[in-house]
């Protein structure tokens, strides 16, 4: 197929500089590897998008295998349309992939385990088959994200991986994805279907390639389909903005962003967190004192927050180390937080004496998470982070206490929070500041004023002064 000319963001290109083509999956990955630009997202696919994927694939494959004709004239049944997908072509061999990563990862692991099942029908047929479209030179992967390797490598040796610290969200992911698919193809399909449904799934679905002029082009597509079409999180059009500022330090900008997402992953798989510990972040030391439309735009779309407020967050065009900074320190104060983080899901039993950020959690006061990193400077040394985090945290547990003790309402932990505390914390300097500044506050419990005394710091010593 050809394709026509199109408008790109203010701009018309030619149909030289567009084109679109279809392939079935033996023509897509055959002798071809592909990559992703800095702006992609992680894979994030979760159970119902696989699930919904696989369900829909069997179905399709059953409704052709049930006819006698397509049976005996396999090339006369119907395509199954996969969808489209956005890549530019730096080399013969080489492409990028600006739109479609889900899909390709997907069918990529799909592919590892139809092959792992016929090593063991002992069906060599099939294994060159899928060999073709797995990998190109019988040790890289077709779909070449470096970062996936590893559970790559493990799913096609049949053997378990081992989720470990180092492992991104997106790695944990794919493997537990691969392990879906396994256990879903086992219900749907029966041994003997194998064969035909892996020459069914090679020839008969077919996605749509629409190629770009280049990699500058291809991400003024990925901008224009996703500020359109809100596929991608806030969290990745964050990313995305930050890179495309920050010039010939994406590739380092790009490593610390991971970083970053591994600090918030590391105790469990939760695809929130980096936008919560974000939206925090930018509330904690960002967020205008007064302005309450700050508060609500960086909770419902933090990236056009970040963009429209760029002079005052110092992100100056023509200034990349700005952007860098930018996420330098948000990488800093992700490892600074992960006590923190670690605290609110479970009970620690190492003495960290974290035991009121669990407290707090339970009873519904995420919000201390913006307070605590009020406190926390992205310089500051673990163990003075940690003891900040500790007494903010015991401060707001003791308000809890008081509030509930006098039967007064808690949903004024927000307004206490954005109004009271993180303009105080931010002034703070060190671990005594924090301590001095909360044991002087006075908090407003009911008719008579209390004064909390955050020093006392048993797990649920709670000490009402004067």
């Amino acid at each position: 197929m050809t394709g026509y000319a199109r408008q790109v963001r203010g701009g018309c290109v030619g149909a030289d500089e567009i084109r679109s083509q279809g392939f079935n999956l033996n023509e897509l990955f055959r002798d071809v590897t592909y990559e992703i630009d800095y702006y992609q997202r992680d894979y994030t696919w979760g159970e119902e998008e696989v699930r919904t994927l696989l369900r829909d694939l069997c179905d399709s494959f059953r409704n052709w295998s049930g006819d006698s004709a397509y049976r005996r004239r396999p090339h006369t049944a119907p395509q199954y349309f996969l969808g489209p997908f956005v890549y530019h072509e730096p080399s013969r061999n080489c492409r990028y992939l600006v739109d479609g990563q889900q899909r390709f990862v997907t069918l990529h692991v799909l592919s590892l385990q139809l092959r792992l099942w016929a090593q063991e029908a002992g069906d060599p047929q099939t294994v060159d088959q899928l060999n073709r479209v797995i990998t190109t030179d019988g040790t890289h992967f077709c779909v070449g994200i470096t970062d996936h390797d590893p559970v790559l490598q493990a799913i096609s040796e049949g053997r378990k991986y081992e989720t470990g610290a180092g492992d991104s969200l997106s790695r944990r992911n794919v493997w537990a994805r691969s392990q879906q698919i396994e256990s879903q193809l086992a219900e749907e399909l029966d041994a003997e279907e194998l064969h035909h449904f892996t020459e069914w799934l090679l020839k008969r679905v077919v996605l749509v390639g629409i190629r770009a002029a280049g990699p500058d082009h291809g991400y003024r597509m990925f901008e224009t389909m996703n500020d359109r079409g809100a596929r991608l999180t806030a969290v990745d059009l964050l990313k995305s903005h930050l890179l495309s500022n920050v010039g010939v330090g994406e590739e380092q900008l790009n490593t610390q962003w991971q970083e970053m997402l591994r600090e918030l992953s590391t105790d469990r798989d939760d695809p929130q967190a980096a936008s919560r510990f974000i939206k925090a972040y930018l509330l904690a030391r960002c967020a205008r004192e007064g302005h309450a439309e700050d508060r609500r735009q960086i909770t419902t779309n933090l990236n056009v927050w970040v963009r429209h407020n760029a002079t005052h967050l110092g992100l100056t065009a023509g200034r990349p180390d700005h952007f860098l900074k930018f996420v330098q320190d948000l990488l800093k104060s992700a490892r600074l937080y992960r006590p923190i983080l670690a605290a609110t899901r479970t009970l620690k039993k190492d003495g960290d004496r974290l035991e009121t950020v669990l407290f707090n959690e339970r009873n519904g006061l995420g919000v201390q998470s913006v307070a605590v990193l009020a406190a926390i400077d992205p310089d500051d040394q673990p163990t003075d982070a940690k003891d900040k985090g500790r007494l903010v945290a015991s401060y707001i547990d003791r308000w809890y206490a008081l509030r509930i003790l006098q039967d007064l309402p808690v949903q004024s932990a927000d307004a206490l929070v954005h109004t009271e505390l993180v303009p105080l914390l931010r002034g703070c300097r060190t671990v005594a500041d924090v301590a001095s500044m909360l044991g002087d506050l006075t908090c407003f419990a009911g008719p008579r004023d209390v004064q909390l005394c955050p020093q006392r710091r048993g797990p649920r010593d709670r000490h009402v002064c004067g």
